[in-house]
């Protein structure tokens, strides 16, 4: 699970670090470390490529029982732009509550415990406190249809058609493989995998019926 760090909001799976002491001059010493940890980086985002696209046709048949259904691509492109929205606002905001509305309490209340260890961040690095996007892939890692609390009889019949009730919910987990620097050292680039689950009230008739919001961090 990703849990809180300064200077860096969320911490990530992977991270490239610099400086610590070796017997090789500084600058090798940094350019090894980075190389090893960007290769771990290629490695593990090869493997999470191979998942996305065993999900996205899992993601393509929930699209077919409903309107108002994103294709994987729109919901990633749209999950994206959350995800470096949240960080950049953890990291610069003094005040995160206009992010309650995408989160659930539980992850808010992170947000907010996050925001509290960054003020001292914040206020070293002023307007430099935010964060840089080089690229940013996000990839599909599951995706899921999952009966509502009291609604233990949603199934799927033989020609892929929900039965009983019609009310359920759908949530996508997502990985961000990030190359990003920070504004206060421009020059460090660091790599980060970041995991948030993403989740949405969804009726096969009608499709979505809710926003969707980030319900957990792994």
């Amino acid at each position: 699970r990703l849990d809180i760090a300064a200077a860096g909001a969320l911490r990530p799976r992977t991270q490239l670090h610099s400086g610590g002491r070796g017997p090789y001059p500084r600058a090798q010493r940094d350019s090894a470390v980075m190389s090893i940890a960007r290769l771990a980086w290629v490695v593990r985002k090869t493997a999470a490529s191979m998942k996305h696209s065993a999900a996205v046709p899992i993601w393509n048949n929930i699209a077919m029982h409903g309107e108002n259904f994103q294709t994987a691509e729109e919901f990633l492109e749209g999950s994206c732009q959350a995800y470096k929205y949240v960080q950049n606002e953890l990291c610069t905001a003094e005040n995160v509550s206009h992010l309650r509305d995408l989160c659930s309490e539980s992850v808010y209340l992170a947000i907010q415990q996050s925001s509290s260890e960054l003020e001292d961040w914040r206020r070293e690095h002023g307007d430099k406190s935010g964060m840089i996007f080089d690229e940013v892939t996000p990839l599909l890692d599951d995706a899921n249809v999952t009966p509502l609390p009291d609604d233990a009889n949603l199934t799927w019949d033989k020609d892929a058609h929900f039965t009983g009730s019609k009310d359920a919910t759908v949530t996508a987990r997502v990985l961000f493989y990030s190359l990003v620097r920070q504004q206060s050292d421009p020059d460090t680039v660091l790599t980060r995998i970041d995991g948030l689950a993403f989740q949405a009230e969804w009726h096969h008739g009608n499709g979505l019926v809710g926003e969707w919001k980030i319900v957990d961090l792994f």
